[in-house]
């Protein structure tokens, strides 16, 4: 009985040893997937620079945002604009110039929120209803909130407020335009760098002066977005 005890115990701690050895030299876990963690719309930043090309009604508008930290960027922009936001004035032609800034403000596993803000020079041409030249700044601000539905796949809302203050040559005084644009938001990513974007937001398009008055508002764009980590 002795000796049947002591082989006993003997393969128990052969065996034991043989696993803690398994456990010890054996191959590596794989690490858990996470979600990605930049977005275009949204403002998740994480230190990439981004370049973001968008087009539709009713603008045709080449970005790039400069990652300042893990939750900024500035950057600058330039566009070509027919109807600032509104379809009652298509198709007149204005450019702008702006310097955009991205606040990633809450990021929290598949939810993201980001603000942003984005003063602008405007210059207007052959406006639909007053054939002159409107000097203009511009001062775009909003945000937008998206949920990581796959990792493929972002889903939103958000609100846009592209202010515009306008000083026409003649013919008309000073206004103020106000476009109050809200509506979804959609991001497919191709891979790690690259992404897709949607944008689709009505409104009251108010303007200050009586010649137009509170009119319907439009913001429909896609766009293509590459970012450089």
């Amino acid at each position: 009985m002795k000796r049947i005890a002591i082989v006993a115990t003997l393969l128990a701690v052969t065996g034991e040893a043989a696993a803690q050895e398994a456990v010890e030299y054996g191959p590596p876990a794989p690490k858990p997937r996470t979600q990605r963690s930049w977005d275009v719309l949204a403002g998740g930043v994480q230190r990439g620079d981004l370049a973001h090309a968008t087009f539709g009604f009713s603008r045709l508008q080449l970005a790039y945002h400069r990652a300042l930290t893990e939750d900024l960027t500035v950057g600058g922009s330039v566009a070509f604009d027919y109807a600032h936001w509104a379809p009652a004035d298509s198709f007149g032609s204005a450019f702008t110039v702006g310097a955009p800034v991205r606040w990633s403000a809450y990021q929290r596993d598949r939810l993201s929120i980001g603000l942003y803000g984005e003063p602008a020079l405007y210059l207007g041409f052959s406006q639909p209803r007053f054939s002159q030249f409107i000097a203009g700044l511009g001062l775009h601000v909003g945000g937008n909130a998206g949920w990581r539905l796959y990792e493929w796949l972002q889903v939103g809302a958000g609100l846009d407020v592209p202010l515009l203050f306008g000083l026409p040559t003649n013919g008309r005084d000073a206004f103020v335009a106000m476009p109050v644009l809200i509506g979804p938001t959609a991001e497919l990513y191709l891979g790690d760098d690259w992404a897709l974007t949607g944008e689709a937001k009505i409104g009251p398009h108010v303007v200050s002066d009586d010649f137009f008055g509170t009119r319907f508002g439009l913001r429909l764009v896609a766009g293509i977005a590459r970012r450089f980590p």
